[in-house]
C-alpha cells in the first residue's frame, strides 16, 4: 500500500495515458452493425416415391435422417451456389478495396447455424455499413427462397418420373401376364 502511495503519480499518468489511447482506438474504430432472420427448414412433403411403395427399402435407399439431413440442407445454404448473388451485390454495392473480396472472406460477415433441438436455421449478417445489411439480408433471403423451389421442383420431376417409368414397367409387365393367360387358355380350351 505505501508502495503504491509513493508511486501514485506514475500509476495516475499511465492510467490517464490508457484511457486516452483506448478512447482514441474506440473512437476511430468503425462501427459494425448486425442483422439477422430466421429460416425453418422443413420440407412439407419428405415423402419419396421409394416410400409409398416400401418404407422400409426407402429408409434403406436413401440414407441420412434428421439431423443429418438438416445439416447437409445447412451446409448446401452457406455454399457459394446459393449465397453467390448476395456476394456480388455486397461487391457490385462495395466502393474500393471491397471489389476484391473474396467470397470466403466474405463469408466471414455472415454467421449460418441451425438452432439446437430445432429446425431453425439461424442467419446473422455483420458489416460495418448498416444501410446495406437489409439488402444483403434480403438478398439471402431471396437465394434461399429459390433455392427451396428448385429443390421441391427437382423432388417433384424425380417423383413423376419414378412413376412414369413404373406405369411402363407394370404396362409390360401386365401385356406380358395377358400374353401367357391367352397361350394358356388357348393351349387348354
Amino acid at each position: 500500500l505505501k508502495t503504491l502511495i509513493r508511486r501514485k503519480t506514475i500509476i495516475i499518468f499511465l492510467s490517464i495515458i490508457g484511457i486516452f489511447t483506448s478512447s482514441i482506438f474506440a473512437l476511430s474504430k468503425k462501427r459494425v452493425w448486425k442483422g439477422d432472420f430466421q429460416i425453418v427448414l422443413e420440407k412439407k412433403n419428405n415423402a419419396s416415391p421409394l416410400s409409398a411403395i416400401d418404407p422400409i427399402f426407402a429408409r434403406l435407399a436413401l440414407p441420412g435422417s434428421g439431423s443429418s439431413q438438416l445439416q447437409t440442407e445447412v451446409e448446401i445454404l452457406k455454399s457459394p451456389y446459393v449465397l453467390v448473388n448476395a456476394y456480388e451485390f455486397v461487391k457490385s454495392k462495395s466502393k474500393g478495396k471491397l471489389e476484391e473480396l473474396r467470397f470466403q472472406d466474405w463469408l466471414k460477415k455472415l454467421d449460418i447455424k441451425l438452432l439446437r433441438g430445432t429446425k431453425i436455421l439461424n442467419i446473422d449478417y455483420q458489416d460495418t455499413n448498416k444501410d446495406m445489411i437489409l439488402d444483403v439480408l434480403n438478398q439471402i433471403s431471396i437465394s434461399y427462397q429459390n433455392y427451396s423451389k428448385l429443390s421441391e421442383n427437382r423432388d417433384f420431376e424425380l417423383g413423376t418420373k419414378f412413376y412414369e417409368e413404373q406405369i411402363k414397367l407394370h404396362k409390360i409387365k401386365a401385356s406380358n401376364y395377358l400374353k401367357e393367360i391367352q397361350d394358356y387358355a388357348s393351349l387348354h380350351d
